[in-house]
């Protein structure tokens, strides 16, 4: 059994932590949280012991993995105590507050000879996975354009910790469709420009980005593109979003639970786009997790692939500050 601390139990922790553990290769070790009702909380549910500071948590109990689920600040000083302390870490996204303490983390997991995986939970939807499984077999030729398209209409820049990030669009949200845009495209990103706004709204004052649009091109000549928006009104995606795929046979598009495909061919012939089957699975992250951890093999998204998503993400955030065309070497 593989214990567990959890740190950062409230809010969207909490629903990391319950999914966690509901994987039966995990037992809670100790939940941490400064806020004193969320830790009763979880230490009710559990039967394990709640900590207000995390170096106490490490001091007290003995754990083989830490899942962290802080706010953006902590990620890479909670990871890095975790890991020197010689335990395995799950982290939230985006990975760190800054590149720099990314390249940290990186460096501190491959020193320490630790697992360090980032939680990236749209990699794992069968449908994504199925679409990757079609473009390597070549079912619409050699891959040339993705446009992927998130929409939803949410709240989370009004107030909260997520109010005061200056780019929210793209380290809160964003992150997660950059990264599944590399997974797709099995490709890395070469260069990116990027806008992000606030939504404008009468008789509502919101303090950060609610918009953002990327095009990304990708080494292999993709060239891939990304618009996302958290206060929509129409053409609501989700937040698993919708990507479609061109190719030299044909097109792809993708949603969190459903595949269609077309060809050249077959649209010459009069024939209308079809579904494509999506196996059934039961696999995530946190099973990858736990089983990095047993046969310490690397996750899916380990820190050394997912470092190159958060620095496609800190190169659109320069791009949208500065109005330039960002390179990255990775």
């Amino acid at each position: 059994m593989i214990r567990l601390i959890c740190v950062g139990v409230g809010g969207m922790g909490r629903y990391d932590s319950d999914a966690a553990l509901k994987v039966k290769k995990f037992k809670a070790a100790a939940g941490v949280d400064v806020n004193a009702e969320v830790r009763r909380f979880f230490a009710e549910k559990y039967g394990c012991p709640v900590f207000e500071d995390f170096e106490k948590a490490l001091r007290s109990v003995k754990a083989d993995a830490a899942l962290i689920a802080a706010p953006d600040a902590y990620h890479a000083p909670y990871s890095i105590a975790a890991m020197r302390a010689g335990m395995d870490v799950i982290c939230e996204k985006p990975m760190a507050a800054t590149i720099e303490d990314a390249r940290r983390m990186c460096r501190v997991a491959r020193e320490s000879g630790r697992m360090l995986m980032i939680h990236h939970q749209l990699r794992w939807l069968p449908a994504f996975h199925r679409t990757r499984e079609l473009i390597e077999q070549g079912d619409i030729g050699t891959l040339q354009s993705v446009e992927l398209d998130m929409s939803v209409f949410s709240n989370a820049c009004l107030s909260g910790y997520r109010s005061r990030l200056p780019h929210l669009m793209l380290k809160d949200l964003g992150i997660h469709h950059l990264d599944l845009l590399r997974f797709l495209a099995g490709s890395e990103a070469a260069s990116v420009f990027a806008k992000s706004w606030i939504s404008c709204e009468e008789g509502v004052k919101i303090p950060t980005t609610t918009h953002a649009v990327a095009v990304v091109e990708m080494r292999g000549g993709i060239t891939a593109t990304y618009r996302g928006t958290m206060r929509a009104l129409l053409d609501i995606t989700g937040y698993t979003c919708r990507v479609k795929l061109n190719g030299s046979r044909g097109a792809l598009m993708a949603t969190g639970d459903a595949i269609t495909m077309q060809t050249f061919k077959a649209n010459a012939a009069g024939k209308p786009p079809r579904a494509v089957p999506i196996p059934k699975s039961t696999r995530d992250c946190w099973h990858d997790f736990a089983d990095a951890i047993i046969t310490r093999k690397p996750p899916l998204t380990s820190c050394f692939d997912n470092i190159r998503s958060v620095e496609l993400m800190y190169a659109a955030i320069r791009s949208a500050d500065t109005g330039r065309i960002v390179r990255i070497r990775n």
